[in-house]
């Protein structure tokens, strides 16, 4: 169920598919940039994901 607002239904959870998708390519390319790098943990990098998801969010509201 999607409508023209970018907006699709998910296990009955609304979510925005141009923020999901702008949070998964910044997603492939720090992940990629620390594969080369290995400067973050993957404890840092989950703190990275939380962190980014939870801004994303707030600009929701």
């Amino acid at each position: 169920m999607s409508n023209n607002e970018g907006v699709q239904m998910v296990n009955g959870v609304p979510v925005d598919t141009r923020k999901a998708e702008r949070i998964l390519a910044w997603l492939i390319r720090k992940e990629a940039e620390n594969v080369r790098t290995k400067v973050r943990s993957d404890v840092q990098m989950i703190a990275d994901i939380q962190k980014r998801i939870e801004e994303e969010e707030k600009q929701c509201y």
